[in-house]
């Protein structure tokens, strides 16, 4: 390879969208940059061919450079890449900066040359590392010289901030963040920037959360940097593998800025640890993490009864999803939102400990000598509360609880520094031993109690939980986010400046939070803009954000993973799913289910009548978004949950989880629930079943302007064709599922004129392809047995098994292996296998249930002989309902297929249906005997009849 075709391999290794807002470090090894290239060579390569092919180009570098050194030609490179604009060099688009590969051989000889030479000796190591590899100069002739590189790094010193300039400003973070740290000591001026790619090496960082959980620390708790230092100093050899020469600059702590830097790169890392501790095993031949434990500390909080009483209760501040089934002491169904739990009511107590041990989490609180309170409102919570943070606001009125000893000193400060302050004596209910003071606007900080420090460091940012973001500073143009000033004095004037553009719009402040600002509505769509304060330069205020709109014309079904019947992603699948397009390779059977989707009764001739459209948030920010992770819809729901139902927060995490489950089903997102990842669909029209004329149902994501062109249309028909919209129950309206569009006609070029006006496809016989496609119970029992048995997780995992009678996964240690489900949990995500004969087979989790309760139910003589239908005495018809119970969800296909009959998400109600209340998912409006036709074939199981009204 070239050295363009190196540097740009080097450049995606470090900066690619999956790195976008977070710090880039320049950590290559040796063994790195062989498995970067060996890919990519044109034959077959040894490992030191690829090495030091890597090496020939950096010493010859790009054509023309001249006989000069590594350094100086970095240097050329960089000036080619200025003088085309940052666009091209030797005429061809360049992505990256030409020299990020020779920064990365000045980190090189820290990483590679293990020699005994002192912490900050770098030269020697440097020289070292160009001896073993040979890296001689270009010079004409037959005698071979080194390069002698030695204090030159100040000739390449200026390419380390234009690197940052580059990712930071050009690049705007979108591919990852690059920070320069600045030495003043003669000793790192230069040498130093090389050191601090390095100090904290990959495999550290992996480890790095471990060192916390060992080291006894809870994540969102403030520690000062001696804490850190004197756990790195104990710890960070054995549990961080850190070299001891690093080890011994940190020990010089303030008196070296290399280990001062080591100790804020921890502090760093810290802030951004969930309290999640992993271990790893080998599984089936491959190296898989499991959960320790989760730690998160809980949070003192107290709210006034009305006589003046101080009721103090706890909240889990946590920063990873907790299990739906967490059950910390006697508090269950405990989240309220991403960030925090709800109310805990436990008394108030010095030390507290509440622990989960089937979902191995714990919370913990410790009281220290002064506690921090601010409204609930500030963290966008009931403001009834008074919630404990860890620092001072210069804004925002406070609370302070502290031990009595320091009562006095702290009086004093409160006097001299705060607008107001005063000790709460009016108030019942003060621990014991305790005070309590309220103040406002401190200004300044205490020399001895580190805790009463004001910062002034000021950084903008936007509010958390506020806005849907739809990429890295790219948010929808609906529901805008909220500024927030980290350090606000609360009399800033804050505006905002588009790029390129002098003029600036001045934002008006939160009514009631004063380091809070908000965005006005009118704002430029995809239009860079960045976050100001008057008369200073704040951290943050680089960062350009844009807002952007939500569009379905750039969906397309090819762009979709092709899965198979069994829902496996099969490239070579002749019968396939890809998003809401169904491809089988033979032909369905149309006359026979002809009568369920087109009537003689005709369609009523009336005009369309008004509709009330107002689009859905949640589908806006799926169209903008296109695909995500899971985490990244939860965020987006909950954000909207929040503007439209803030006093719903009760199994807020049922709900997101019902909310994917049925938008996939309704057809209006793709779901892998495997790898969690999320596809907005195009939307489309389908041929639903009716008792009159012939109906359509609209599936895929849709915005606004698409409702409105349709009833467009629909107004110009004459009555040709009418669009109905039906709302969803009440729970599903909570769970943010939108309403179910459906189209009437008695011809069917009006489904396709509509279609084709609107630029959405219209697929007649959707509904039947995806019944052909459904697999039955025997060809998924034949597939699941033909991918070969599999370990099951061992006892260290959380092992529950599927109980037939209350149809519930029970937590267990000892269960037979003859036919048995059962539920792992070695991180978060369940994992599903079953025993059959004592062999272990993965296994979906709805197929799973249906092959358990068919194995154990009752039997009757089926269509052909030798075939039987399972009595299951679980499911249930009455007319064109059915209902179905909560924990015996059909399998993907099938719910799409029973979903999209209606476009109605199942109504969620309690029964006595069997002899016990059991929650059941009624369906409604379905061709009774369409449905249970298609079960016995398929499930080989009989739906029961009742009288109850369902």
């Amino acid at each position: 390879m070239n050295f363009i075709r190196w540097n740009n391999l080097i450049g995606g290794y470090f900066f690619k969208p999956e790195h976008a807002g977070k710090d880039v470090h320049l950590f290559m090894t040796k063994g790195d940059i062989i498995a970067l290239g060996k890919p990519n060579m044109k034959d077959d390569h040894t490992d030191e061919e690829v090495w030091q092919n890597f090496l020939w180009t950096l010493r010859y570098g790009l054509s023309g450079s001249g006989n000069v050194s590594i350094f100086e030609k970095a240097l050329y490179a960089a000036e080619k890449w200025k003088t085309s604009g940052f666009r091209t060099i030797e005429s061809k688009p360049q992505q990256f900066p030409p020299y990020i590969s020779y920064l990365v051989f000045t980190v090189l000889p820290l990483t590679e040359v293990q020699g005994d030479y002192n912490s900050n000796n770098y030269y020697d190591r440097l020289a070292e590392f160009i001896t073993v590899n040979q890296i001689f100069e270009l010079t004409p002739g037959r005698v071979k010289k080194l390069q002698n590189l030695k204090n030159r790094l100040r000739e390449i010193d200026c390419l380390w901030d234009e690197l940052s300039q580059w990712a930071n400003h050009r690049m705007n973070g979108q591919l990852g963040n690059f920070h320069v740290i600045s030495f003043s000591h003669s000793t790192w001026k230069f040498v130093g920037k090389p050191f601090s790619q390095c100090v904290l090496p990959p495999k550290s960082l992996k480890q790095i959360p471990n060192f916390f959980y060992q080291s006894d620390l809870v994540p969102n708790t403030f520690y000062r940097d001696d804490i850190f230092k004197r756990l790195l100093l104990k710890n960070g050899v054995s549990l961080l593998g850190l070299k001891n020469s690093v080890v011994e600059l940190i020990r010089k702590g303030e008196k070296d800025e290399i280990g001062r830097s080591v100790i804020g790169m921890v502090r760093a890392e810290f802030l951004k640890w969930t309290g999640e501790a992993h271990d790893t095993v080998l599984k089936d031949g491959k190296q898989r993490e499991i959960r320790k434990m989760t730690v998160v500390p809980l949070k003192l909080q107290f709210k006034l009864s009305e006589d003046g009483e101080l009721i103090f209760s706890y909240r889990a501040k946590y920063a990873s999803e907790p299990p739906s089934s967490l059950k910390l002491g006697e508090y269950e169904d405990i989240y309220e939102n991403e960030n925090w739990s709800k109310t805990l009511a436990v008394g108030f107590s010095e030390s507290i400990v509440l622990k989960d041990l089937v979902n191995k989490w714990k919370a913990l609180f410790d009281v220290k000598r002064i506690h921090f309170f601010i409204t609930g409102s500030y963290f966008n919570m009931n403001n009834r509360f008074w919630i404990e943070t860890d620092v001072l606001s210069k804004t925002e009125r406070m609370y302070m609880l502290c031990k009595i000893g320091i009562r006095d000193i702290i009086s004093g400060w409160g006097r001299e520094s705060c607008q107001s302050f005063r000790e709460e004596l009016r108030f019942k209910g003060l621990p014991k031993g305790y005070s309590l003071f309220s103040f406002l606007g401190p200004k300044s900080s205490h020399q001895t109690l580190s805790e009463l420090t004001v910062y002034d460091l000021k950084e903008v940012s936007i509010r958390e939980g506020t806005g849907l973001r739809v990429g890295y500073l790219s948010y929808l143009n609906r529901l805008l986010p909220e500024v927030e000033i980290t350090n606000a004095d609360g009399d800033e004037t804050v505006f905002i400046q588009y790029a390129d553009e002098q003029e600036h719009i001045i934002l008006k402040q939160h009514q009631d939070l004063k380091n809070i600002w908000l965005l006005p509505a009118d704002l430029h769509l995809y239009k860079r803009f960045t976050i100001q304060v008057l008369g200073s330069t704040i951290f943050g205020s680089s960062k350009a954000y844009q807002l952007l709109d939500s569009f379905h014309e750039h969906l397309d079904s090819t762009d979709f993973p092709k899965r198979n019947r069994f829902f496996s992603e099969d490239e070579l699948a002749k019968d396939f799913v890809m998003g809401n397009q169904v491809e089988l390779s033979r032909k369905i059977n149309i006359d026979g289910n002809i009568s369920y989707f087109s009537s003689s009764i005709k369609v009523g001739d009336d005009a369309q009548e008004e509709l009330e459209v107002n689009g859905s948030f949640l589908l806006d920010w799926l169209l903008a978004v296109k695909d995500c992770k899971i985490n990244r819809f939860y965020e987006a729901f909950g954000v909207v949950h929040q503007h439209l139902y803030p006093e719903d927060n009760d199994h807020i995490q049922e709900k997101r989880k019902a909310s994917v489950n049925l938008l996939d089903y309704l057809g209006f997102i793709d779901f892998d629930y495997r790898t969690e990842n999320i596809f907005a669909l195009p939307p489309k029209l389908i041929y639903v079943t009716t008792d009159k004329g012939r109906k359509a149902l609209l599936i895929g994501c849709r915005n606004k302007r698409l409702i409105d062109k349709m009833v467009e249309y629909c107004r110009k028909s004459n009555g040709g064709i009418r669009m109905s919209i039906k709302p969803q129950t009440k729970s599903n309206q909570l769970k943010l599922i939108p309403e179910a569009i459906t189209l009437e006609s008695n011809y069917e070029r009006e489904f396709k004129g509509i279609a084709e006006y609107c630029g959405i496809g219209f697929d007649d016989w959707h509904i039947l392809k995806l019944k052909e496609l459904v697999p039955s119970l025997g060809e998924y029992v034949e597939f699941m047995k033909s991918n070969g048995t599999t370990e099951p997780w061992d006892s260290n995992v959380t092992t529950s098994i599927f109980n037939k009678d209350s149809l519930k996964f029970v937590p267990i240690e000892e269960y037979p292996k003859v036919f048995t489900l059962c539920e792992y949990r070695p991180r978060y995500a369940p994992e599903y296998g079953i025993w059959i004969d004592n062999n272990h087979f993965v296994v979906d989790k709805s197929w799973g249930k249906y092959m358990l309760l068919n194995h154990n139910a009752a039997k009757i003589a089926g269509w052909e002989p030798g075939s039987e239908f399972a009595k299951t005495m679980e499911l249930f018809f009455n007319g064109s309902n059915i209902a179905i119970p909560t924990s015996l969800p059909f399998p993907k296909l099938f719910s799409r297929m029973i979903l999209q009959l209606s476009g109605v998400a199942p109504e969620f109600k309690k029964m006595n249906l069997k002899g016990k209340e059991v929650y059941y998912n009624v369906y409604r409006s379905i061709p009774r005997l369409f449905l249970e036709n298609f079960l016995k074939k398929k499930l080989n199981i009989l739906i029961e009849s009742t009288k109850q009204l369902l």
